[in-house]
Parts: C-alpha cells; sequence; structure tokens
C-alpha cells in the first residue's frame, strides 16, 4: 500500500528582522492565488520513474497540472471536498485522488482559491477566503511595537509553510512598575524587577491559523526570567474572510491596542498574587492535571517547584508562574518549534481563570 506522506517541511528561523522579512518578500513573489471552477478540477497522481515517490496532483482542465504539498495542503483539500478523518490518509494515492476528486463533483459548480507556492500547491479554499500578506502584517507590528518601545521590538519568528510566527518585546514604565507594586505588595519579591511585555503575532496562508495576538509578561529574577502568558478577555483574532482593506485597519486598531489590552489583562494576575496557597505542592499538581499538561513536563516542573519551594505557603500567581516553566521545557526539546509553544501558551492562558483553591488540599492526589 502506498500510503499518505507526510511531506517534511524545513522550518527556518529567524534572529533578526531584516533577515526574516526579506525572507517573506520572497516567499510572496514566489506564491500566486488562482481562481479555480470545481467543475475544472480533478485530482490524479504522477508516478514517474525519475522521481521518488509518488505525487498526487490537481488538474485544471486548460490549465494543465500542479503537484500538491500533501501535508500543507490536504486539510484545505478536504473542507473543499467536504470530508474528514485520518483514515483518508492510509488510501492508496490513485484511490485516493479518485475519491476526492468525486466528493469535490458532488459540490456542484463552486469556486475556490489554490495558493500556489514555489510551483506546489499549498492550500485550496474558498472564494471567500481573503488573507492579507504576510509582510504587510509583519511589518504593520514592527512598526507599531518599535514605536511603543522607541527601539528595535523585533527578538525572532518562525516560518514554513503552514505558519508564520514571530514574537516581538517591548518596554513600559507604567505597566512595569504595576507588576512591581504587586509582586512586592503581596511579598513574592522584596525588591522591584525587570519587567518587559512580549506579543507573539501568528498568521497563516493555509487556513492553520488566523491572525493572532497573544500576550505574555517577562518577568526577570536574578539570573532567569518566567514568561507568563496572560488571559485575555476576548480573542484578539481575525479571520481570513471579508474585505482585506478593513481588516487591515482592524488589525492596525489591535496592534495600536497593545497597552491598553496588558492593561485590561493583567488585573487576572494581580488577583492571583494575592490568593494564599497552604499546600503547594498539591495544588501545583491539581492545575497541571486540570490544565492538561502532559505528564512528561508535569513532572519535572513539580520536581523543579519543590527543589525551591518545598511545600512552604505561597500564592497562587507562583503556582502559576511555576506551570509556565513549561515553556522552557517545550522550547529546549529537539524540534521544537515556536508554533508548538503558541499551542502551550494558549494552554497555560485558560488556566488563569481556573479556581487555584479547588486543590489547595492535604493528602495524597491522584496524579
Amino acid at each position: 500500500m502506498t500510503l499518505f506522506q507526510k511531506e517534511k517541511t524545513e522550518v527556518k528561523s529567524f534572529n533578526n528582522s531584516e533577515d526574516f522579512m526579506d525572507h517573506l518578500y520572497d516567499v510572496s513573489l514566489n506564491s500566486q492565488w488562482k481562481i479555480l471552477n470545481s467543475d475544472n478540477v480533478y485530482f490524479w497522481i504522477n508516478d514517474t520513474k525519475d522521481r521518488n515517490g509518488v505525487d498526487l496532483c490537481l488538474e485544471d482542465r486548460g490549465n494543465g497540472e500542479t503537484r500538491i504539498r500533501e501535508s500543507v495542503a490536504f486539510p484545505s483539500i478536504c473542507a473543499r471536498a467536504q470530508v474528514f478523518g485520518e483514515s483518508l490518509q492510509k488510501l492508496k494515492k490513485d484511490v485516493l485522488a479518485s475519491f476526492l476528486s468525486k466528493c469535490l463533483e458532488t459540490r456542484g459548480p463552486i469556486l475556490m482559491k489554490a495558493l500556489v507556492q514555489y510551483n506546489k500547491v499549498s492550500a485550496i479554499h474558498s472564494a471567500e477566503y481573503t488573507p492579507l500578506k504576510m509582510e504587510d502584517i509583519f511589518y504593520e507590528a514592527e512598526k507599531e511595537f518599535n514605536a511603543i518601545n522607541k527601539e528595535e521590538s523585533f527578538k525572532s519568528a518562525e516560518w514554513d509553510f503552514k505558519y508564520c510566527t514571530a514574537e516581538y518585546e517591548v518596554d513600559n514604565d507604567e505597566i512595569a512598575e504595576a507588576y512591581n507594586d504587586a509582586l512586592v505588595r503581596n511579598n513574592i519579591v522584596t525588591s522591584p524587577k525587570k519587567v518587559k511585555l512580549l506579543i507573539r503575532v501568528t498568521t497563516s496562508d493555509v487556513a492553520t491559523s488566523g491572525i493572532n495576538l497573544t500576550y505574555k509578561v517577562r518577568i526577570y529574577n536574578g539570573t532567569y526570567a518566567v514568561d507568563v502568558p496572560l488571559n485575555q478577555k476576548r480573542e484578539i483574532s481575525i479571520k481570513h474572510t471579508g474585505d482585506a482593506q478593513k481588516k487591515m485597519e482592524e488589525y492596525k486598531q489591535k496592534l495600536a491596542d497593545t497597552l491598553a489590552i496588558y492593561k485590561a489583562n493583567q488585573e487576572q494576575l494581580f488577583k492571583l498574587m494575592s490568593i494564599k496557597i497552604y499546600n503547594s505542592e498539591n495544588c501545583l499538581k491539581g492545575m497541571l492535571k486540570k490544565s492538561n499538561i502532559p505528564l512528561k513536563y508535569a513532572n519535572k516542573i513539580v520536581n523543579r517547584f519543590t527543589c525551591t519551594n518545598g511545600n512552604n505557603p505561597c500564592s497562587a500567581y507562583e503556582i502559576y508562574a511555576a506551570m509556565c516553566y513549561l515553556l522552557e521545557l517545550v522550547s529546549e526539546e529537539e524540534n521544537s518549534s515556536s508554533a508548538n509553544t503558541l499551542r502551550y501558551e494558549e494552554l497555560l492562558a485558560k488556566s488563569v481563570t481556573k479556581n487555584f483553591k479547588d486543590f489547595d488540599v492535604t493528602g495524597e492526589i491522584a496524579w
């Protein structure tokens, strides 16, 4: 059986803005959107002796064939054909091609948009899909954050055909002072710490993500720093539909609202600082389990916490900060990616609204 092959896509990492933006412009120059009519489209396989394996191809009658970047494009193709399930990936390529063609045929005549990048199809979207250019998204982000920061805000970025994400760091004296006041007031630290604001911008041309903004606070404590994700009261996301100009204006406004978003959401963390936890180890274990943190990480988080804190009373904020060690563990893994880190950032942020006192219990807890 010839299985659906998940093509490996190279993840490109960037440590400076110029290289990152140059790459996005290069991708843009080698990308084009093609309007397809489903009545003229079918899938087939190209099995030539001079190539390794079997390629799934898209045929647009009258306009020739285009090979498909399978691991990237497959979800969007299934969405257009309205078929789903992992079993599809186990079909023989010729059976899969025929099945997708017949399913698409039942949709009747519909218009679609195919994204062709470096001569391969990366996605097939609905006609309503209207993405903003990646280079414009990240240019506007850096321009806004540099204006807030009064200096270079870019920290790092990653790109592959599925998604693109960049992280920016900004300073704000008012917010830093508010965090330090809360930390000292609640006896978590004895002296002010350096506080930075971290914003991650993530988007995708293949419907893996809309335009998403996520926020963290980085609090430096001596030689190490703790990244604490904020739980936003409302989702900061823009979908790839609608008028492109209006979406860009909406996106620019969200960027301009960055400091206001931090101020609106910081009270959740300040509240955690005021909650006393008496059975800290059990509380940490319970919160990790409640938050669905994998056990391979959870054990390391608990071990690190007990080495420094023991089972002494502490604040709910300190439990949450201990949980955030997860991000460091994930980033240190081999083949780690920012997409994986982002997933855990979102998972951690949701735990801010949970009741930590529910796990402030004595005795053994199921683990």
